[in-house]
């Protein structure tokens, strides 16, 4: 926030830890992160990074779960959602469970999952068509994970 300066990152150490004394609440430095936006040269990242006792990553980031800083409709951004998926359906062995079971799973669980992420973004039919085929393969017990 503002211009790259040492005067800067002074203020907003100052700030923050002001916000510590009023609200009693306690700002975890160490698992802050500090992002360099446009044009920050990296020696003064790194010694913002020391001087904040924080970790300097660069985008895209994750909001609450959500993929930031890429565009929607960049297939990129929905790998993590195809990924989660089949994390998902990892641990849950579709071979030994009843139709009606899956069906429950999926209905619960993978449905929520994806409508979070839809929530926030537009979604292209291609990635519609990868969460149904993923959803297909587990209720049907084609895959060999499952």
């Amino acid at each position: 926030m503002g211009d790259v300066s040492f005067q800067n990152l002074w203020t907003l150490k100052a700030i923050l830890c002001s916000f510590e004394m009023v609200s009693g609440l306690r700002v975890i430095f160490y698992k802050s992160k500090l992002y360099g936006m446009i044009n920050v040269d990296d020696n003064f990242l790194q010694a913002a990074e020391v001087f904040l006792h924080c970790n300097v990553a660069s985008l895209p980031l994750k909001f609450l779960g959500i993929p930031t800083g890429l565009s929607p409709r960049r297939c990129g951004l929905w790998e993590a959602v195809i990924e989660s998926f089949r994390k998902k359906l990892v641990g849950w062995k579709g071979k030994l469970m009843s139709i009606g079971e899956r069906v429950v799973l999926l209905n619960s669980v993978l449905s929520s999952l994806h409508l979070y992420f839809f929530s926030f973004y537009k979604v292209s039919s291609s990635i519609i068509k990868k969460s149904i085929a993923i959803q297909k393969q587990f209720l049907w017990a084609r895959t060999s994970n499952t």
